[in-house]
């Protein structure tokens, strides 16, 4: 988001999580201000598959009342990939709807990611400001892709979602119980995270560049996800593959 936001004229500000990946609300609420626009939240988050709890929204609701003017735009593309926690959307709190943008993914719901189709809910006086500029931004989404969702998602089980992807995170996860990954909790999303270091003390981007190279197994290094990244040595691995590449994988990864 950070691009749109420069483009559009803002001032970006980051703000870290936790170190288990939580929302940091004495960090958020210093850093929130009359000047502050827009709050971007990820839930469930991605890279750490972390959801949030009631008890962050009540946080969130305080913030709002003290802030009338500040917008939430709500990222919760995987809201139907959520494991042993339910997923709570920021739709269900009527307190928050006329100030909230929540935005979602056919192509994450469906596996589908390289259509890039997705849709937003967000209350009408917003949403006729985005219609505004809507048509001259995307140009990729065809009909036929389109119908096709529309007429699969009649259908469609959402339930089995959550249970697939589970299926896969405890496959995975299972295959990889002798290696020397420390995984993390995951609650959501596809991905996993794991701290690597019990097997090597480089950076995470000379980490994983070496295991593509000499094991052909490709991670993505959790650093990339921060303007400053903090010292720590974890990776995020990708669990929407078919079996038979997640116990390839896991095979090469506990020989490390």
């Amino acid at each position: 988001y950070e691009p749109a936001v420069i483009l559009a004229g803002g001032t970006p500000i980051r703000i870290n999580l936790n170190l288990d990946f939580r929302p940091d609300w004495e960090k958020i609420r210093a850093a929130v201000n009359s000047k502050t626009k827009m709050l971007i939240i990820n839930n469930p988050h991605n890279p750490a598959g972390k959801l949030w709890s009631r008890e962050d929204f009540s946080e969130l609701i305080s913030l709002c009342e003290k802030h009338p003017k500040l917008l939430i735009l709500s990222d919760e593309v995987y809201e139907f990939i959520s494991f042993e926690k339910d997923f709570v959307s920021i739709k269900e709190f009527d307190i928050l709807r006329d100030r909230v943008l929540c935005v979602s993914s056919f192509g994450k719901t469906f596996h589908v990611t390289g259509w890039k189709i997705g849709y937003l809910i967000a209350p009408e006086k917003l949403m006729r400001e985005i219609k505004k500029v809507h048509q001259f931004l995307v140009f990729c989404v065809n009909n036929n892709a389109q119908e096709a969702l529309a007429n699969y998602a009649r259908i469609a089980d959402f339930g089995a979602i959550s249970r697939m992807y589970q299926a896969k995170r405890d496959l995975f996860r299972d295959a990889m119980k002798n290696s020397r990954f420390e995984f993390l909790p995951c609650e959501g999303s596809f991905f996993q995270l794991a701290k690597y270091s019990n097997i090597s003390k480089e950076l995470d981007t000379d980490f994983v560049q070496r295991l593509v190279k000499e094991h052909g197994v490709a991670l993505i290094p959790v650093s990339a996800f921060y303007a400053t990244p903090p010292d720590q040595q974890i990776v995020r691995f990708c669990f929407a593959k078919d079996d038979e590449t997640l116990l390839n994988s896991a095979e090469k990864l506990c020989k490390i």
